[in-house]
């Protein structure tokens, strides 16, 4: 078992402690097997942003877009029939 990598903030909980002041610690975390990771090799862990909690979200993408690159889905215009 390994610890996945992951984008966005490093910290994943903070929280005060009397005397001390703010701490902040990575907690939360995904970890996976070899097998697991052959079945997802681009899998990509982000570490989301929110006001909501003094922990921060954690998203698992097993099928991220690569590079900012998408395939987009085509789509037929009646329009292009009226064209020569």
């Amino acid at each position: 078992m390994r610890c996945l990598p992951f984008l966005g903030p490093k910290f994943t909980w903070r929280g005060r402690r009397h005397g001390v002041g703010w701490i902040q610690e990575r907690l939360d975390r995904f970890v996976a097997n070899a097998e697991w990771l052959d079945l997802y090799p681009s899998v990509c862990c982000k570490n989301l942003v929110s006001s909501a909690s003094d922990h921060l979200p954690i998203f698992l993408d097993t099928n991220p877009i690569v590079h900012g690159f998408y395939r987009k889905h085509f789509k037929f215009e009646a329009m292009w029939l009226t064209h020569p």
